[in-house]
């Protein structure tokens, strides 16, 4: 309970190197266990996607089980029909000015192929994956997860 209220609490802030802390921490792990990484997995081009699940299938060939949980804010999974936006990136600080109307119908396609895309390369490295929001409690989402992970597993 105290961990997850930890995360609850917990707000991003600078640039996150993910692939450079994953690697980091694996040789802190000796023994077998679970690993579950909560992230939104931007990442800034394909070389550093294909890193992360590189770094990932290393966790799973050394006997970890390994869980993502990735994590968008609901705004990001359905960008509203109307409106203007200003969006700021949190690691950068760049900021993009959008119409939501011109890209309502690209925005969700690109969206639903890029994160199933990047669940279906995980399934295939044998990494559990959910999909949540920020909107989803981390407590509620993470106790359904391990409560499907007990049903499933092997007896």
């Amino acid at each position: 309970p105290e961990l997850l209220a930890l995360l609850e609490r917990s707000r991003p802030e600078g640039v996150g190197g993910l692939c450079a802390a994953l690697q980091e921490a694996r040789p802190l792990c000796a023994r077998r266990g679970v690993v579950i990484l909560i992230s939104d997995l931007f990442t800034p081009d394909a070389a550093a996607d294909r890193e992360l699940m590189s770094v990932l299938g290393a966790w799973r060939a050394a006997g970890h089980d390994v869980l993502v949980l990735h994590l968008l804010d609901p705004l990001e999974t359905r960008l509203p029909k109307h409106g203007k936006f200003l969006t700021r990136d949190l690691e950068t600080d760049a900021t993009l000015r959008a119409d939501a109307a011109t890209l309502h119908d690209h925005y969700a396609d690109v969206l639903t192929t890029w994160r199933n895309g990047r669940q279906a390369e995980g399934e295939a490295a044998g990494i559990d994956w959910l999909q949540a929001t920020t909107a989803d409690p981390l407590a509620s989402t993470l106790a359904a997860v391990l409560a499907r992970r007990a049903l499933c597993a092997p007896r």
